[in-house]
Order: C-alpha cells, then sequence, then structure tokens
C-alpha cells in the first residue's frame, strides 16, 4: 500500500515534510559539503545556461509580498475546474481494470500534473505513434488546475494509484511536480527563499503558515510522485521525472541534489539526461533535466 512505501515513510520519520515541523531542519541532503552519491555524479548545469521556469513569474508576484504572493496561489487552485474531457480519478480506475478483460492488450499511460491539453502536447503524439503502429492506448492527462479530483496530495488519490501500480496495471507514469518553491528566482528581491540546499533542501524553518503550507504540498506532491514512478517500474513499467536543472551550487535548492531522489534512481535504474527546451521548441534556453526508466 501506499502507506508502506519507504520513500514517503522514510521522509515522514526524518521531518522531510516540512510544515509538519520545519524546526526539524529537515534531511540532510546530498550536496554542498556532503559526500554525493554516485548516482548524482552528473555534472552541474552553469548559472548562465540556465533560464527559469515559465510557471513561476516574478513580476508583478515577486513585488508583492511574500502572503500575498501565497495567498494568489492558493486562490488559483481552490478556483480548480473541471474539465469533461478528462476521466476523474474513480472513471479511469474503472477502465483501467476493466481493460484486464479484453482480449488483447492495451498500453496505460498517466500523465500527472500535465496541465491544459495543447496542440503538439506528449499525449497527442503517443496517441499518434501509437496510432501508427497499432498499439492500443490509454493516455489520461490529467492536472489539479484543471481538474480538482485529481489531488495526488490526498492520501485517497494516491491510495487508488498506488494500487493500480501494484497490480501492474499502470505501464508509464510521467510528470513534472511544482517547482515553483524550488525556483532560484526566490533568490531576487522580493522573493522569499522557502529552501536552501543541502540541509533545509524541503524547507527553510520560521516560514510563515502560508508558506509553511504551501511547502509542504511541494513536498508531499514530489513524494507521492516518487513514490507512485518506483512502484510503476519496479513492476516492469516505466516513468518518466521532468524537472528544472540542478544549478549545482549553493544556496540554491535542487530536487536532483536529494538523498530521496538519487536513491530512488540506485533502485530504478534510472538514466538522467539535461536538454535545453529551446532545442525542443521551446521560447527558453531553460536546462531541464528528465531521470527515468524509458529507453530512447
Amino acid at each position: 500500500s501506499a502507506a508502506d512505501f519507504s520513500l514517503e515513510g522514510s521522509l515522514a520519520a526524518r521531518g522531510a515534510l516540512p510544515g509538519l515541523d520545519p524546526q526539524a531542519g529537515g534531511p540532510t541532503s546530498s550536496s554542498g559539503g556532503d559526500s554525493p552519491r554516485s548516482s548524482c555524479s552528473i555534472p552541474s548545469v552553469p548559472m548562465s545556461e540556465l533560464v527559469e521556469d515559465q510557471d513561476y513569474e516574478p513580476a508583478p508576484e515577486l513585488a508583492q509580498s511574500a502572503d500575498t504572493a501565497d495567498d494568489l496561489w492558493q486562490a488559483k487552485a481552490r478556483a480548480a475546474k473541471v474539465s469533461a474531457s478528462m476521466l476523474s480519478l474513480d472513471e479511469f480506475v474503472e477502465r483501467v481494470r476493466a481493460l484486464r478483460n479484453l482480449p488483447h492488450r492495451t498500453f496505460v499511460v498517466l500523465n500527472l500534473f500535465a496541465g491544459p491539453r495543447r496542440q503538439g502536447d506528449i499525449e497527442e503524439w503517443c496517441t499518434k505513434l501509437c496510432d501508427e503502429a497499432g498499439l492500443p492506448l490509454l493516455f489520461c492527462s490529467v492536472d489539479l488546475l484543471v481538474d480538482s479530483r485529481w489531488d495526488l496530495a490526498a492520501p485517497e488519490t494516491l491510495s487508488a494509484l498506488m494500487s493500480l501500480a501494484e497490480e501492474g496495471l499502470i505501464d508509464v507514469v510521467l510528470g513534472g511536480p511544482p517547482c515553483s518553491t524550488w525556483s532560484k528566482l526566490r533568490f531576487l528581491p522580493g522573493g522569499p527563499p522557502l529552501r536552501l540546499r543541502g540541509r533545509y533542501v524541503w524547507g527553510l524553518p520560521h516560514l510563515t503558515p502560508s508558506q509553511r503550507a504551501r511547502v509542504r504540498e511541494g513536498n508531499v506532491l514530489m513524494v507521492n510522485f516518487l513514490a507512485l514512478a518506483e512502484a510503476v517500474s519496479s513492476r516492469g513499467g516505466g516513468h518518466l521525472l521532468e524537472h528544472p536543472a540542478d544549478p549545482g551550487a549553493d544556496p540554491y535548492p535542487s530536487i536532483w541534489s536529494t538523498e530521496e531522489l538519487c536513491s530512488l534512481e540506485e533502485r530504478t535504474a534510472s538514466l538522467r539526461l539535461l536538454i535545453h527546451q529551446c532545442m525542443l521548441g521551446g521560447r527558453a534556453r531553460k536546462g531541464t533535466f528528465l531521470s527515468g526508466t524509458l529507453d530512447g
């Protein structure tokens, strides 16, 4: 079950979900003065090569107080609407379970944190390629801000998806968990930083209640995604994680420098790749790491 998953359990036991007890300082990251893990021996990306997260806008939000910015973020989350074009969580679970009774194999791909559907997105390309190859495909793209029924931070959501994964009913899970609380733009005037590389990578102490809630939600979404990714890959499926590239320098935090992610990469024999989004049609260079168990 989801509650038994070692990654989430170890984080909770070590106080690594700030907002619960940020005074504890969270886990020590394998960065800075710590000894790096062998699976993390990937060259750091020069700061000059990184273009920050396009989903975190420094103006005018950076000019506002932290509480105001967090209030805006919370209001946006509350305003999430249900999209009729997507399956609900219950509908997805029912559809996936029904597929195993069919005489032919259907590949099931779950794309979390997908944002709204758009032309040329990964679902469109996967559908096109599977159609050309004659492969049955069930591709489900979901996002909390599009459909409030898909909240990966909710225990019941994670439990339902982990059950499917443990039964081998999800072939691939994809996702880029929210990165705004990790952004180095938060070190600009008006930020403010919510994490630091190393000891406080999972959240600074003495955050305001709204900041603590935002960091905690970011941590829970990241940890739950990693739990689901490992569950899928350990049962013969595949996963792919996308997140901004590691700046590779203090004081900037990065999920890629954490022991939790590096250990998962070791256990699943994941590969990590650096891309610049401008080479793939993006509007900015934006260094990005992809990590997972998918070939090609």
